[in-house]
């Protein structure tokens, strides 16, 4: 029986004939291929997969024989099927009689095998880093998207495996929103999981949600704002809902609690929203933003309240609002803040 298009793998598109004609066609679109590539997310990414494995050959084959072209296609498959299963690949038994033959076309032949188990395999490691006051928005393979903080950064392959969890790895402070792919409670395949890896020391696995995760001072926090996540380290696991954080300091436990709504950081417009925080708190992510220390001359501002918010993006803007909010002058010395009462 023949296999449904909605079925297909890899192997199966690179082996379809009509599949072929309609890339080397530029993929006009209307009919089934269009359909399937619109309507099936997971097939969209295996169809670009084999799409630009087909152009490549496209090209690097207009020199070959027919025979040399069927050759090319059997290594490929055979290859992928290698990929997949870890069995030995018949290929190797074959290659030998025809490598004097077809000597001259053999790097190619290893060329466009190299081709498609780098699409196969996820590509190579992206790596974003941020300084001093920078934000940065980055949108991930399956369309997700992190607001990566100052002084952070964030590393993924650049392209994901077909049947695989999607990773990343980040370390400082992040904003996640990812996209909901799985449509089936009852049956979550591996490439519907998404974790997110924290400074080596945590992982954030969720199937689509809103949250963010803090790594400042040997501090890890992770604030769930919709949707559901599970945080573990080698040690425990707990299960948030919306609205509650987890933290932990150094090798200690886990600690849940409710999101702390005295001080809350807004992505979108870069500002920290304040509603009776305390002092330290918001001089602390103000370091951490900027990579500077700031001093606090005076016990008038000892044990002081916040309201109000404060931008972060940029630096003299963020200490102009804070001396403004604590009737303080401002003295800088290269990395060194010191806030001075005016008052005195």
């Amino acid at each position: 029986m023949q296999k449904k298009y909605t079925d297909y793998e890899l192997t199966d598109f690179l082996a379809d004939e009509n599949f072929k004609n309609w890339v080397k066609q530029g993929k006009p679109n209307n009919g089934k291929w269009s359909r399937l590539t619109s309507e099936n997310t997971v097939k969209a990414e295996i169809i670009r997969e084999a799409e630009a494995i087909i152009l490549f050959l496209s090209e690097t084959q207009k020199s070959q024989t027919n025979s040399q072209q069927e050759l090319t296609w059997q290594l490929i498959e055979d290859r992928i099927a290698f990929e997949g299963n870890k069995k030995q690949p018949s290929f190797v038994k074959r290659l030998y009689p025809v490598m004097a033959r077809y000597a001259a076309v053999v790097l190619l032949l290893v060329a466009s095998i190299g081709v498609s188990i780098w699409l196969y395999s996820g590509g190579r490691k992206v790596l974003y880093q941020t300084g001093n006051g920078e934000q940065l928005t980055i949108k991930l393979p399956d369309k997700s998207t992190i607001v990566l903080g100052a002084n952070s950064s964030v590393s993924y392959y650049s392209t994901w495996k077909r049947n695989k969890t999607r990773e990343v790895w980040v370390d400082g402070e992040a904003h996640f929103d990812v996209q909901h792919i799985n449509r089936d409670k009852e049956r979550i395949l591996e490439n519907h999981r998404f974790v997110a890896h924290v400074n080596n020391i945590l992982d954030v696995e969720v199937l689509g949600t809103v949250f963010n995760v803090k790594n400042r001072r040997k501090h890890l926090e992770v604030e769930l704002v919709s949707g559901s996540v599970q945080v573990s380290d080698a040690t425990a696991n707990v299960r948030l809902k919306p609205g509650e954080m987890v933290s932990r300091t150094g090798v200690a436990g886990f600690t849940k609690a409710v999101i702390n709504s005295a001080l809350i950081h807004n992505w979108k417009d870069r500002e920290l929203i304040m509603n009776q925080a305390d002092i330290g708190s918001v001089l602390m992510v103000i370091e951490d933003t900027f990579g500077k220390q700031i001093m606090l001359d005076g016990f008038s501002f000892s044990g002081k309240k916040l309201d109000g918010a404060i931008p972060l993006a940029n630096e003299q803007e963020t200490l102009a609002v804070l001396s403004a909010i604590l009737n303080a002058k401002v003295q800088q010395n290269g990395n060194v803040i010191l806030l001075k009462s005016a008052t005195h």
